[in-house]
Formats: C-alpha cells, sequence, structure tokens
C-alpha cells in the first residue's frame, strides 16, 4: 500500500510540473534553453518574439495571440539563421542632417514576407516598431504596430551577427 501512495504522490508531481512548464512557456512563448533578442507587444494585444537558443543553435521568430501560438518559424535548426535576412542603413546626424536608423529583419513563408521593423528618425525624433505582413500573391499588405513602452531589445544587435544573412532591402 506504501509503494502506491508514493507512486501515486510521485505521478502527481511530475504532472504538476509538466503543466507549470507548459503555463511558464506559454505565458513567456520563450523555451528555458532560448533567449529574447527582440520583443513586443502589437496594439492587436499580439506578442512579436524573436530569440535564438543560448548557445546560437538556432533562431526563431513567433506571434503570439493570447497566449497560442500563431506562428512559428522556422525549424529549430542550425539553418534557421540562414532563413532570415537583416539589412539596415544608419545616416548618422540630427535634423539638420536628417539622421535616421532603419533596421529589418525578415524572411518569407507560404508567400507572406514578414518585415520586423524598428526605425528611428531625427527629423520628427519619432521611432516605430513593428511587423509588416505581405502578401506578395495579393500585394496587400498587414501592419501591427508596437504598443508603447513593451520593446525589449534592439535589431541593431544583428549587425556584427555573422550567422543572420545580410540583405540589402529597406522596407520605409
Amino acid at each position: 500500500m506504501h509503494k502506491n501512495l508514493y507512486f501515486e504522490k510521485s505521478l502527481l508531481t511530475i504532472i504538476f510540473i509538466i503543466i507549470l512548464s507548459f503555463a511558464a512557456y506559454s505565458q513567456h512563448s520563450i523555451l528555458p534553453n532560448e533567449k529574447s533578442l527582440f520583443a513586443f507587444q502589437t496594439s492587436a494585444e499580439k506578442k512579436v518574439i524573436l530569440s535564438c537558443d543560448t548557445t546560437d543553435k538556432y533562431l526563431i521568430f513567433r506571434l503570439i495571440n493570447k497566449n497560442k501560438t500563431e506562428l512559428e518559424f522556422p525549424e529549430k535548426t542550425k539553418d534557421s539563421w540562414k532563413k532570415f535576412e537583416y539589412s539596415y542603413y544608419l545616416r548618422g546626424g540630427d535634423i539638420d542632417n536628417e539622421g535616421m536608423d532603419l533596421n529589418y529583419i525578415y524572411f518569407i513563408k507560404d508567400s507572406l514576407q514578414y518585415i520586423i521593423y524598428d526605425t528611428y528618425s531625427a527629423v520628427d525624433s519619432s521611432s516605430n516598431v513593428g511587423l509588416k505582413i505581405i502578401d506578395l500573391k495579393a500585394n496587400s499588405t498587414k501592419e501591427l504596430k508596437c504598443k508603447k513602452g513593451t520593446v525589449k531589445g534592439t535589431l541593431t544587435e544583428f549587425r556584427n551577427n555573422d550567422l543572420i544573412k545580410k540583405g540589402d532591402k529597406l522596407f520605409d
């Protein structure tokens, strides 16, 4: 009888740990072996998360809607870094020089192009962060703008990252 009671308690403990792990994952949308590189919440209450394995084994994009993963791209493999491109344009200076800092990470999945952007313009001291989704077949664009104060990280960190492909496209 004591063995059954011990087994039941152990089983309940394991189930509790599994449930807690799933709850923690769905709440933060980052696995324990991952670190967030860039994330924000949209005005439509969705979360955009770009993260990688803590040892840089893979790069992954997640779009979360009400704690459910709407899109996860790509597979978690070393080749995942090659599925993304990073491009930027930097013109130093202030208002007179029309200084700007434009940063984009983009990829294509199922004829949709996803563009994460983080831009700054000195002319009007504006910063813009968001996600554009371009339907390449219908030639239409949907934009999810960042909810103010929710940005974590910066895309400028990718400038010196040799794991990601460097592109030359600018989207503004």
